[in-house]
């Protein structure tokens, strides 16, 4: 389970047994090992390989995603907030792994085969809706939330992530990105079946093992325990059309929201590590009120260390 902090065995071990737990209990994990599909093989190779990030272990984080990129495509998402943070180790890692595995594939599929099915993949997505989304049982804001997941979640996880890379790319703000992301993609594919929703495990532990972190805020209890009950429950729950499809497509939207509240607390939490669009920021010129506000503030504080001054030059007086 990714962290930016470091932890002592004792913690290392509660929170792996909680993120077990919950991934083992998780229904969708135990259907897609079931029928033999490796969507929670990637969703463990990417939490793996985030894990990495977070102790800056660059290469090894990139070959992880590489290995999970010749099973399929899913993994090389994360690659795009990891560069924009300037994490080349990483893409480095993952072409030590990709481009031989790339070589030996276009022996077998030609080129343009290989663009070929990736534009078959994406029209698929785009024209063929799940079999619940046809039907008039299903009320519009059900409808609704499937529309808005496939494109309008995507376009603001891509430019929310981004935008995090480029302002403060610290270990545990590009965790958050990469979590929204898979966070984003899992709720997205599991319209079509539940054995999609693996792929936002990672963000539903990340946000559940939350509170088990050292100096996490005392309100992370209650946001765990209604996340890990919903990932729990709602998988189970067929709402509509005989079908828990409808179920994992909301409980994509709870892990999202979800991932996005602790990204922004690992954002306001993190060290200073400016990114190229912060720093751009801080160079740009201020304008004349902002300035003015600071030179107030540093003659306070210039004030209060002359009283400072004074204080103690009394204090030494009536001790002697």
């Amino acid at each position: 389970v990714p962290s930016s902090a470091p932890r002592s065995w004792e913690d290392r071990r509660l929170v792996l047994g909680a993120g077990v737990l919950l991934a083992a209990l998780f229904l969708p994990t135990v259907e897609s090992a079931r029928l033999g599909q490796i969507n929670a093989l990637l969703a463990a190779l990417s939490a793996g390989a985030l894990v990495l990030v977070a102790r800056r272990r660059g290469v090894l984080a990139g070959l992880l995603l590489g290995l999970g990129a010749t099973l399929k495509l899913v993994p090389v998402l994360l690659a795009g907030p990891l560069i924009l943070g300037r994490r080349w180790k990483v893409a480095l890692g993952g072409l030590l792994l990709g481009l031989p595995t790339l070589g030996v594939a276009l022996t077998v599929l030609p080129l343009d085969g290989l663009i070929q099915a990736i534009q078959d993949t994406a029209a698929f997505q785009d024209t063929v809706a799940p079999a619940w989304m046809s039907q008039d049982i299903v009320p519009g804001w059900v409808l609704t939330l499937a529309d808005l997941r496939h494109r309008g979640l995507m376009f603001t996880s891509l430019a929310i992530a981004s935008a995090l890379a480029l302002w403060r790319p610290s270990p545990g703000v590009l965790v958050g990105a990469c979590m929204l992301l898979l966070a984003w993609l899992g709720a997205d594919a599991s319209a079509f079946h539940i054995l999609y929703a693996p792929l936002y495990l990672p963000a539903l532990v990340w946000v559940v093992t939350w509170p088990l972190e050292r100096h996490s805020p005392g309100w992370t209890w209650a946001l765990a325990l209604a996340l890990a009950v919903a990932a729990l429950a709602l998988p189970r729950w067929e709402l509509w059309f005989m079908d828990a499809t409808v179920s994992c497509v909301l409980l994509g939207y709870l892990a999202w929201l979800s991932v996005l509240v602790r990204t922004g607390w690992e954002l306001l939490q993190s060290p200073p590590d400016p990114g190229p669009v912060e720093r751009l920021v801080q160079r740009l010129p201020l304008p004349h009120a902002v300035r003015r506000r600071r030179v107030g503030i540093l003659g306070v504080h210039l004030r209060v260390a002359q009283l400072d001054v004074f204080l103690l030059g009394q204090r030494q007086r009536v001790l002697q």
